[in-house]
């Protein structure tokens, strides 16, 4: 049935990496699910894959990636308080609290001098940002 439904509908569902080499981006975030296609990427056309490791098993199974050249940051994001062991020695490694944004924003944080208006600045910049999970 899936296959069918496919066929019926080409343009619904494209491939990751036939998506990546269309969209041409400058660099690609991603997690543990995504870093398949992402790295992929990255050796096809020298496009950096920052990491985000969501848990201390994925960031020691992937710490490859990290370390990888040229060197790039990556991101641990686990409070302190679930994980206060010592992070490995990699120099661009980062810990971060959650990345999860659990309520939506007022619309005052949005505003010039409000709390996520960096991020808005940023959003405003250039095309809307793509997220792989």
């Amino acid at each position: 049935a899936a296959s069918e439904w496919l066929l019926a509908n080409p343009r619904a569902c494209t491939r990751i990496d036939n998506a990546l080499i269309e969209m041409k981006p400058h660099a690609l975030i991603c997690g543990t699910q995504a870093s398949a296609p992402c790295v992929r990427h990255e050796h096809r056309a020298m496009v950096p894959t920052i990491p985000v490791f969501l848990t201390r098993d994925v960031l020691k199974q992937l710490e490859w990636i990290a370390t990888s050249q040229p060197p790039r940051p990556s991101f641990f994001v686990v409070n302190h308080l679930l994980d206060d062991e010592e992070l490995p020695q990699i120099a661009e490694l980062r810990r971060t609290d959650e990345w999860l944004l659990e309520e939506q924003p007022l619309p005052a944080d949005l505003e010039e001098g409000g709390a996520l208006a960096e991020l808005r600045s940023f959003l405003d910049a250039g095309p809307p940002p793509v997220v792989i999970t």
